[in-house]
């Protein structure tokens, strides 16, 4: 992606011969007396123009799950600082609380997140994986739900302009 600025509003959705642009999340911008326009473009070529609506299908959706990976989705603030654990690091994490949850002298443990030691109580150690579990699990479903709409969509301007970025919760504050 990058940031282009014109004069004139573009249209969403710009084919020359094989290339392909897409301009997305329109800004004004002033200039002294002048209003540009600024977008957010991407840029790709396709191997022939019959499969335009595939290509810029699969363009979408190609943004759609790297949006989905992004700290923009993948997010949580503990003590006020981002962080974010994948699913295999929830699964571990919660497998080794539930062990130590197991020892009667055992109350607290420590949780390392970016080189960050965090001591916790293993209740809300656990408590902490099962609210970012229903999170990322409602995160899922939004995505799923985007895909979904962007496959369904039989007009190919609708696809290239389809807002793939709402709909997600709120980041959890832990």
């Amino acid at each position: 992606m990058i940031v282009q600025k014109f004069n004139e509003r573009q249209q969403v959705l710009q084919i020359q011969g094989l290339h392909v642009n897409i301009c997305r999340n329109e800004r004004e911008v002033s200039e002294g007396e002048n209003i540009k326009y600024e977008y957010d473009v991407e840029e790709f070529d396709i191997n022939n123009e019959e499969d335009i609506d595939k290509e810029v299908e699969a363009h979408m959706l190609f943004l759609l799950h790297e949006y989905d990976k992004s700290d923009k989705v993948n997010c949580f603030y503990l003590n006020n600082k981002p962080f974010w654990l994948d699913k295999a690091t929830r699964v571990g994490l919660k497998l080794r609380f539930e062990a130590e949850k197991t020892l009667p002298y055992k109350t607290d443990t420590s949780l390392w997140m970016n080189g960050v030691l965090i001591p916790i109580e293993i209740e809300k150690g656990l408590e902490m994986l099962y609210q970012l579990e229903i999170y990322a699990s409602l995160c899922y479903d939004v995505t799923s739900f985007h895909e979904m709409n962007i496959k369904s969509f039989k007009d190919v301007y609708k696809k290239a302009s389809y807002d793939f970025t709402g709909g997600y919760p709120e980041k959890l504050s832990l």
